[in-house]
């Protein structure tokens, strides 16, 4: 049976509690986390892509979707983003309480980095669906930096993000999903776009969230994504 994912990023509120009550080891605690994940892709993978507009919103129009959410431009300056079926607990009230947790504590940790999204549970007649709204920005499905082209402006934004999910994850043992990678010489992120050089992280919730497994994922998280940020902040400077 699938563990259910409710999306809280709350310190100690661990997805595999209940092997971790009962005392499983490492490898064991690795090995449901294999499991998990493995039922989770195959969840995906049965389930049909959204609508090319949402059936309360005649007006919508699809632009994309993820495990957690469907996204559809409402107006040209607005985006909502609809809970999927693929899991129902994403459309329960406590999963939209904790996203806007992890909204929270982005805000708290990241002023002016991430974007400004409302949270609603809209009543329809097939019953009450969770629902982020935000502004209609640019996005790509990564953003490719290359550090000798970069502006002073872009530069100092990207030096103030790194910094600050560092001492995000020092003092709350978690960060948004960002993808950070290397490769050939370019870095890249994820769930981020550059609105005038500045980064603005639109994604903050995470299905699977790695850092909330059990504890010994979570440390083995803050030193190998710890390190790489590490890495491309001094790259920066």
């Amino acid at each position: 049976m699938q563990l259910l994912q409710y999306g809280s990023i709350k310190p100690n509120n661990w997805r595999l509690q209940s092997f971790i009550d009962q005392q499983y080891s490492g490898d064991q605690l690795s090995h449901e986390e294999h499991l998990l994940w493995l039922e989770i892709n195959n969840t995906v993978n049965s389930v049909s892509q959204p609508p090319q507009s949402w059936t309360h919103l005649p007006n919508s129009k699809l632009l994309g979707y993820g495990w957690e959410w469907a996204v559809y431009e409402i107006s040209p300056d607005q985006v909502i983003k609809v809970a999927r079926t693929a899991f129902a607990e994403v459309n329960d009230l406590r999963y939209l309480e904790n996203a806007k947790h992890a909204y929270e504590i982005c805000q708290q940790y990241l002023p002016n980095l991430i974007l400004h999204t409302t949270f609603e549970r809209i009543k329809t007649d097939q019953g009450d669906i969770n629902t982020l709204k935000q502004p209609n920005i640019p996005t790509t499905d990564q953003v490719l930096i290359d550090l000798s082209k970069l502006n002073d402006t872009s530069r100092q934004q990207l030096l103030l993000l790194s910094s600050s999910l560092l001492n995000l994850v020092e003092k709350y043992d978690w960060m948004p999903d960002l993808h950070l990678e290397k490769k050939n010489n370019l870095w890249s992120l994820r769930n981020v776009a550059l609105v005038e050089d500045k980064p603005i992280i639109y994604d903050f919730t995470t299905y699977y969230d790695v850092w909330r497994l059990y504890p010994a994922r979570t440390q083995l998280e803050k030193k190998e994504k710890g390190n790489l940020w590490k890495t491309f902040k001094e790259e920066l400077t």
